[in-house]
């Protein structure tokens, strides 16, 4: 080894320089102790630098979750939408179940055999001149246009054969005088179905060739539609039949759980197409297991009807639970709940489009889709049966009302219409003008 003074860097003045330090640090320690032992006492805290936050990061939004929708229709109250005061006077009443028809201003009104008609401004009498050719039946249906296309129905009577159902006859205005277009009966349930279709012609079903609809026109020749399918029901002919002026053709056949149904053919469609009707359930209500009470107007120009919706209470009995106006727009069936929920009675479209619907009072949805309430003429409490729009300002309703302490089921009939020079009510029964009413004690 080296000597000391040959180690790199060093001196001998070094080792002087060392205890001296040591001397210091041991003085130090002394003048820094206490009786407690060091060990004991905690080390002084050291300063806290205030700590600047780190900026936070950008939290994640939480996604909204919005609620499954129901499959279901918004209700609306009767009392939402607007309310139309109408001034209404008595036509006329009877004891014969009264029928109206509107073919443009003009209107008819059957009691029985007894046919009438008015036009705007005029008062209603007794059909000669537009009466004649007719048989001494019941009218039960007019529609098209008066007097180029104007068609009536005339029932025969009950059919004769275990099939059950009634039998009507067809007639066609031709020049001055009011010409039969059938031979053999036209059937029905409750009313024979023939719809103006296209141009001249009358199509009308024949619910004698099951298993498969058939069709029969009157008027103007040409081709029939197709045969149409049937479900297998009990019904002599089909829940409901229509056709429009267009040429098209839709058999409502069955509309229970397992088969909404609607069957359409038109003449640029192909083979007959099942459009469905569905869903129709107001919310808030139970699911709907069936559709019924079908309304069709008497003569549509466009898709549209009137459903009900019916729910189960107790195994095989179902209850009505909504009402529907059901439109056809672009090849798919939309449904929209009546204002008030009610029982829809009837039906029909005025000259501007306006769809009319008889409930507990008189409902008229603009072609805008707006609704409206119309008030009823003072004091009826019965239902409405018929509603004929010839104009916005002139509409005519028939009201149904039971007759107390008579036959039992008795029904009076009174018709009702708004406009001007609408002239004394009559006894339809009779053609004469009807007693005035006596004043209330």
């Amino acid at each position: 080894m080296l000597p000391a003074a040959g180690r790199s860097g060093y001196t001998p003045g070094m080792d002087a320089l060392r205890s001296l330090g040591m001397t210091a640090v041991v003085a130090a320690a002394v003048a820094c102790s206490s009786d407690a032992p060091v060990a004991n006492k905690p080390p002084a805290a050291a300063a806290v630098k205030p700590a600047t936050p780190a900026p936070d990061a950008p939290k994640q939004a939480t996604p909204v979750v919005e609620p499954a929708k129901e499959d279901c229709i918004e209700p609306v109250a009767a009392e939402a939408i607007a309310s139309v005061v109408r001034t209404w006077e008595l036509v006329g009443t009877s004891h014969a179940r009264v029928f109206l028809g509107g073919i443009g201003d003009v209107v008819f009104v059957a009691a029985g055999a007894h046919l009438y008609d008015g036009e705007p401004g005029k008062a209603l009498a007794h059909s000669t001149r537009r009466a004649v050719g007719l048989a001494k039946k019941p009218v039960v249906a007019v529609f098209g246009a008066w007097p180029e296309d104007a068609w009536l129905v005339t029932l025969r009577g009950a059919h004769a054969e275990d099939t059950g159902g009634q039998e009507f006859d067809l007639w066609r205005w031709q020049s001055d005088r009011w010409s039969r277009e059938t031979k053999k009966a036209l059937l029905g349930d409750g009313m024979a179905e023939v719809y103006r279709w296209t141009e001249g012609r009358v199509l009308a079903l024949d619910c004698s060739a099951r298993p498969r609809l058939a069709f029969e026109s009157f008027g103007a020749v040409g081709e029939l539609p197709p045969r149409l399918s049937r479900v297998g029901n009990a019904s002599f002919c089909p829940e409901k039949f229509f056709a429009l002026p267009a040429g098209d053709v839709f058999a409502i056949d069955d509309l229970s759980r397992a088969n909404h149904m609607m069957i359409h053919w038109c003449p640029t469609c192909g083979d007959p197409a099942v459009e469905e009707i569905l869903p129709l359930r107001l919310c808030g209500a139970p699911p709907t297991v069936s559709l019924g009470n079908i309304q069709v107007p008497i003569a549509p120009r466009e898709a549209i009807l009137s459903v009900h919706a019916q729910t189960p209470v107790k195994p095989g009995e179902d209850a009505f639970s909504g009402a529907f106006l059901v439109r056809r727009e672009e090849g798919s069936w939309i449904g929209e709940a009546v204002p008030g929920g009610q029982s829809v009675d009837t039906i029909a479209v005025g000259t501007d489009g306006a769809i009319w619907l008889a409930t507990d009072t008189l409902l008229r949805r603009a072609p805008q889709g707006k609704w409206e309430r119309h008030g009823l003429p003072p004091g009826v409490t019965g239902d409405i049966a018929q509603v004929v729009a010839v104009r916005d300002d002139e509409v005519w309703i028939v009201v149904a009302d039971p007759v107390k302490d008579t036959v039992k089921d008795a029904t009076s009939w009174s018709v009702y219409r708004t406009g001007s020079a609408q002239g004394v009510a009559l006894n339809l029964d009779r053609g004469t003008a009807l007693a005035p009413a006596k004043p209330a004690r």
